[in-house]
């Protein structure tokens, strides 16, 4: 679960005497997987979270995304057609 991971995340970020200002609620996400129904997946889970997701379904889709915008992440499959 995402918001079990974002708890994680400022618990780790506390107990290491770091002050987050604030948690990450937003961002432009590129998910780059040739598994239609993995992308479905992840898009659905992080829009659900308030993330803007994008999807590539190839490694070379992927790159082309990349050249041309700015993501806040991205998630990859390692392997991939095209790639």
């Amino acid at each position: 679960n995402l918001s079990q991971l974002k708890f994680s995340f400022v618990k780790i970020y506390k107990s290491k005497q770091f002050v987050m200002a604030k948690q990450i609620t937003s961002g432009t996400i590129l998910v780059i997987d040739d598994d239609r129904s993995i992308r479905r997946t992840l898009k659905e889970i992080l829009e659900y979270e308030g993330y803007k997701v994008e999807e590539a379904e190839d490694g070379m889709d992927g790159m082309v995304k990349i050249k041309t915008n700015n993501y806040d992440a991205i998630l990859c499959d390692i392997k991939m057609a095209r790639m």
